[in-house]
């Protein structure tokens, strides 16, 4: 698609994530000014989930282009966001920890690790959830590591059912208030990998 082709709101959208915003502001600038359906370009980054780098490239490029209420209402949302994603990345320090001292091998990956290896900031990724990788056979260690730490299963499997999603599964979810941890012994389906590239990943 063309940018002639491409609606301002969109084309706008595409700039507050490319890698080199903060180096040429004007362009950043330029498409804002093009913009008229900012509802719309709203709607979009909630959608895919990047006001925080839309607030952020804004900031940087066209401060005094964008709408006032616009800029509010990013600014909000992205305090919003900045806030869940250090809540988030607390609970995570401290759920390694335990896992630390229960002598279990785990590995973080996407939500506040992604974030920090992309960005550098824990804040300009938005994340909802902690996904943890440990081996298969710490799983069930994990798993009452995490329940000693208020964590509980959000379905209460069976142990057949849940021996059933240790062969064919790849993660379990356990919940705390609005927190939830995906427990994963594998990155994908049993029927998506094997045990030479689970060796692999460790």
């Amino acid at each position: 698609m063309s940018e002639r082709s491409t609606p301002p709101a969109t084309a706008l959208l595409l700039r507050c994530v490319s890698s080199d915003v903060a180096t040429g502001p004007g362009e950043t600038g330029r498409l804002a000014a093009a913009v008229e359906d900012w509802p719309r370009f709203l709607e979009l980054a909630a959608r895919h989930a990047i006001i925080p780098l839309a607030d952020h490239a804004l900031t940087i490029g066209a401060p005094n282009t964008v709408p006032a209420n616009v800029s509010s209402e990013l600014r909000a949302a992205s305090q919003r966001g900045a806030l869940n994603s250090l809540a988030l990345s607390g609970d995570l320090v401290s759920i390694m920890r335990a896992f630390a001292d229960a002598g279990i091998d785990a590995i973080p990956f996407k939500g506040p690790t992604l974030a920090t290896l992309v960005y550098g900031n824990l804040s300009l990724r938005q994340y909802q959830d902690l996904d943890i990788l440990v081996h298969r056979a710490d799983v069930d260690r994990s798993r009452t590591t995490l329940i000693a730490l208020g964590y509980a299963p959000s379905i209460p499997y069976t142990e057949d059912q849940r021996a059933t999603l240790m062969q064919s599964g790849h993660h379990e979810q356990l919940v705390r208030g609005d927190i939830t941890v995906e427990l994963h012994w594998s990155l994908n389906n049993r029927t998506l990998t094997h045990d030479a590239f689970e060796r692999r990943w460790w």
